[in-house]
């Protein structure tokens, strides 16, 4: 089969107009994949990125959040515990404060002695020959002891002690001798309180021996608090200078 020149010009134009056609699809179908495996693309190395950052992150960046969350704890607890141990502070302090008195208690004083005997008139009715204990020299501070601690048991009792004179203050006076602690005497001394009506200006303090008759009795001192308490003492009818002295101190 002849073509003659008519005939290829039209083949020429189709293949030209087929090739027209076909050469843009191509372009847009390999455009369309490249742009699909382009997003795909970057969609896995995105995913891959971030897989690898979480497996690549170090272990201290997570530690370090928690840690920073104990410490904020930590410390919010510590600020705690001081106020509270400031408010506990504060709170013994105020009790404390409260509860100690500002001052110690002072210890009441003497403020006047009652000797309830008339010495004088009981003198008048007084025998010197019935004297119900005499105070030896032994067992002289067990004897006073005894007075003190059983009163109630010798309590106008007629009783006979010797010993040295001892004045107190001027005002108090006492019969005893030197000798063993006594828990209820005056003055380091073994001793017992006396009262007399008689003249003892030419007595010596410490000095003069003397003998003391009388009764046992008992008074009351008047407090500065208000109180009352008891003492005892001989009611002396008769108090006598000795010549000598006699066993000084004593033992028991």
């Amino acid at each position: 089969m002849k073509f003659n020149q008519k005939h290829v010009k039209w083949v020429v134009l189709a293949v030209i107009v087929l090739l027209l056609c076909i050469l843009p699809w191509k372009k847009i179908a390999k455009t369309s994949v490249h742009q699909a495996g382009s997003t795909s693309g970057t969609q896995q190395t995105k995913s891959i990125s971030d897989e690898t950052d979480k497996d690549s992150m170090p272990a201290g960046t997570a530690l370090t959040d928690t840690e920073k969350n104990q410490e904020q704890s930590q410390e919010k607890n510590q600020e705690q515990n001081q106020e509270t141990g400031k408010a506990a502070d504060s709170a013994a302090a105020s009790s404390a404060s409260s509860t100690t008195p500002a001052d110690p208690p002072q210890m009441p004083t003497v403020v006047s002695d009652e000797y309830p005997y008339d010495i004088a008139k009981d003198r008048e009715t007084f025998n010197s020959d019935l004297v119900d204990i005499t105070v030896g020299d032994k067992l002289y501070m067990t004897q006073i002891n005894d007075w003190f601690v059983n009163f109630k048991d010798y309590a106008d009792k007629t009783v006979k002690i010797e010993g040295y004179y001892i004045n107190f203050d001027n005002k108090y006076t006492f019969v005893g001798r030197s000798g063993p602690t006594c828990p209820y005497c005056t003055g380091g001394y073994v001793d017992f309180e006396f009262k007399t009506d008689q003249d003892l200006s030419s007595f010596t303090s410490l000095k003069t021996w003397i003998s003391v008759t009388g009764i046992l009795r008992e008074g009351k001192s008047a407090l500065s608090n208000g109180e009352t308490t008891p003492f005892y003492y001989i009611e002396a009818m008769n108090v006598t200078k000795m010549d000598q002295p006699g066993v000084d101190p004593i033992s028991d």
